[in-house]
């Protein structure tokens, strides 16, 4: 195969979850091996000998191979089967594979081709909690009523429950939200009509601002602007009148030097960059060119199926995109009112990871609250060459967002030192056969870099750490029994009784209020707790942090500063695959 088909192939498979009939088991594709095949040999311990792919599969599985020479497969050992002692690759024959989930492209195309698809599609997908239920029910009672498998689970002393696992759980009270000087109850999680007729808590202007568009779009974008300004001013944000740049087409390049000509030179803030339709290619090329150079400006890109709208939606549209722009330029939409971060000096911290397979690379993003209510952030990002988890840069990241807090909150002259009391790391899920690793390695990375602060800063600085683990791929799933009908618990459900691990100081969260389907929650695992904050601050500081991600108005299913993190580490990996300029590092400019 030629090079540059194999790079297709690559391109196309590299990163990607396929599924194995012959024994229903996932794998995700690290590698494509062009030089081996189904003939080809490996040593098969068991059997103390070498035997052939094809010969493998057919006598392990039953499967017959039909095209013997084709490309393997190669999918590398997780850290459970490193830590099992299988240390050598997967490889897997294509023909037995099927992929699975859908594309982008599938996805667009299928939504394009038939609404009323989706929607059967979200029903069988979205099973409500009462269909969910009798579904278990009804499995559990095939397993009863098999034999062979009530004969194994008693000689393993085993049975299954005659109904789920009741459990006690809390509800915490809701959390009053500050727009402006108006306080504001929060109803199931959501408050986005409440929004309209707001004040930010803290407003910018956009001044000094560029339109970059196709020329034949001039009077659609020069409409969607005067809207922008319309829904602006209710909120507190005074939309000045653009610099509008007319391009000559919609390739990469007219964009690129749009940008080149015209952002160099520092003097806008913010530019807004109008696509004739959806590219990967074009948006990455504007966001590298726009968030990597010394030159750098943030930026926002829109495409033009959101100017043809009715009047209705395009006012929606608009409120949506001058809500981020002004996010992106350090406005603060909402704060939290009375809520646990009232106690301390704080830190909250998000971290996340991106993987790349197909370049073996690794992204990790850092977020860290450089204010009180933890609505401003600074960020910092690392490329790690080997595609690991587990992060050696913690060091790194921890002292330069103590420096950002410092620069944030010093106020001379002034005898204490403007560092936060308590440090709380939220860290996106890891397996628990690397939780020592995270302990040994990222967590130490934050204590280094806290000693490392008394020396930079001239005093003592010896903070409170926590590190929360946030597990988003959970199994468990929770109902509240009404009237012999299960239901969704509310926004707030904590439980940490019952399905927890008595070993683990842990909780389960319910955030969010699904319309469709059975929510799932996450698990916060507290794996260090040097800062003594209880049970019970943990779980309303991670309860109160859904609620303060400024690119939804409604809560998070996980603390904002995980959001936060995943976005950036997305942002970097997917887009723009570089580290963008530090001089933007205390905005938000990857919402």
């Amino acid at each position: 195969m030629y090079a540059t088909n194999q790079s297709r192939v690559k391109g196309e498979l590299l990163g990607k979850i396929v599924m194995t009939g012959y024994n229903n088991k996932t794998y995700r594709i690290d590698d494509v091996d062009f030089d081996k095949n189904a003939q080809s040999k490996f040593y098969l311990r068991k059997e103390d000998r070498e035997i052939t792919y094809e010969e493998y599969y057919r006598t392990r599985y039953q499967q017959r191979i039909r095209y013997p020479l084709q490309a393997l497969l190669m999918c590398l050992p997780s850290r459970r089967d490193i830590n099992r002692g299988n240390t050598e690759p997967i490889y897997l024959i294509a023909e037995l594979c099927g992929m699975t989930g859908l594309t982008k492209e599938e996805r667009l195309f299928y939504r394009k081709l038939d609404f009323k698809l989706t929607k059967v599609v979200a029903n069988l997908t979205g099973v409500t909690p009462d269909r969910r239920v009798a579904t278990l029910m009804k499995f559990r009672r095939r397993l009863e009523g098999t034999p062979q498998i009530q004969q194994e689970l008693r000689s393993w002393g085993l049975e299954f429950a005659k109904e789920p696992v009741p459990c006690k759980a809390r509800i915490l009270s809701t959390f009053p939200l500050m727009m402006g000087p108006t306080e504001i109850r929060v109803t199931n999680g959501d408050w986005g009509r409440n929004m309209q007729d707001k004040k930010m808590y803290a407003s910018v202007n956009l001044n000094n601002w560029i339109v970059l568009h196709p020329r034949a779009t001039t009077d659609k974008i020069r409409s969607f602007v005067k809207q922008i300004k319309t829904v602006g001013d209710p909120q507190g944000v005074h939309v000045s009148e653009p610099r509008y740049i007319a391009l000559e087409g919609d390739r990469t390049t007219h964009y690129i030097d749009g940008l080149r000509d015209q952002v160099a030179n520092g003097q806008y803030n913010i530019v807004l960059c109008v696509l004739r339709s959806h590219r990967n290619d074009t948006y990455n090329a504007i966001k590298r060119e726009t968030l990597c150079k010394d030159a750098s400006i943030i930026s926002q890109v829109i495409t033009e199926k959101n100017l043809n709208l009715d009047p209705g939606k395009l006012k929606s549209v608009a409120t949506k995109v001058m809500i981020q722009m002004a996010c992106k330029l350090g406005a603060e939409p909402w704060k939290l009112g009375k809520s646990p971060l009232d106690t301390k000096k704080f830190m909250v911290i998000g971290y996340d990871t991106y993987h790349d397979a197909a370049n073996k690379k690794a992204v990790g993003a850092f977020v860290a609250s450089i204010n009180s209510s933890c609505t401003r952030y600074n960020s910092s990002v690392k490329i790690h060459s080997a595609n690991e988890e587990i992060s050696p840069s913690f060091r790194d990241h921890m002292l330069t967002a103590l420096k950002a807090y410092y620069t944030a909150n010093k106020q001379p002259p002034q005898s204490d030192l403007p560092l936060p009391q308590d440090i709380i790391i939220y860290r996106d899920g890891v397996g628990a056969g690397d939780i020592q690793t995270v302990l040994n390695v990222e967590l130490q990375g934050i204590k280094d870099a806290c000693r490392e602060a008394s020396t930079v800063f001239g005093k003592d600085y010896n903070p409170g750490i926590s590190f929360v683990i946030v597990s988003k791929r959970v199994t468990t799933r929770f109902f509240v029994d009404k009237r012999d009908r299960q239901e969704n618990p509310p926004c707030g459900t904590v439980v940490d009784n019952t399905v927890t691990l008595s070993e683990r100081f842990d909780f389960f969260l319910v955030s969010q209020k699904v319309s469709q389907g059975t929510v799932s929650p996450i698990n916060c695992n507290v794996i260090y707790n040097s800062s003594n904050l209880p049970p019970d601050f943990h779980q309303a500081l991670a309860y109160a942090l859904t609620h303060v991600y400024f690119n939804w108005a409604g809560t998070l299913r996980v603390p904002a500063p995980i959001q936060y993190a995943h976005k950036l580490a997305y942002l970097v990996g997917e887009n723009i695959e570089r580290v963008p300029h530090e001089d933007l590092a205390k905005y938000p400019y990857y919402l």
